[in-house]
């Protein structure tokens, strides 16, 4: 989780118009999932309340900047668009999520491992 308030990150807070909230918004729930968090844990680290994360992630109006602000620095969510993805990786991303969340923990890092072993292979024998 980043600290602090930098000024690129007040500028980028600024300058988030209704339709870029809502696209980070779309991303709030997927990603605390992914990191094992309740709402009210969320809420917790990002210093608002849980009803704000709730209201945040189902997507129903637009946030306010600060509160989806703070949410996003307690995921460690960046709006740099250099830190964006094609579709088709999210798309990846959305499939593979539920199934890393439901593997043991005892087992996730190892499995983990192996994927990552298997993608990085797959992109030696691409580049080859």
């Amino acid at each position: 989780m980043r600290q602090g308030v930098g000024v690129q990150d007040l500028f980028t807070t600024l300058s988030m118009d209704r339709k870029t909230r809502l696209h980070w918004a779309s991303q709030v729930k997927s990603v605390r999932q992914l990191r094992g968090l309740k709402q009210s844990d969320l809420a917790e680290i990002a210093g608002v309340s849980r009803g704000t994360v709730g209201n945040i992630e189902n997507g129903a109006m637009a946030p306010h900047v600060k509160s989806l602000w703070s949410v996003m620095q307690a995921l460690d969510l960046d709006p740099d668009p250099a830190h964006e993805w094609p579709s088709y990786v999210e798309e990846y991303i959305r499939m593979l999520a539920p199934l890393i969340m439901r593997l043991e923990e005892k087992s996730r890092g190892e499995v983990m491992g192996e994927v990552i072993m298997l993608l990085g292979r797959a992109t030696k024998d691409d580049q080859a």
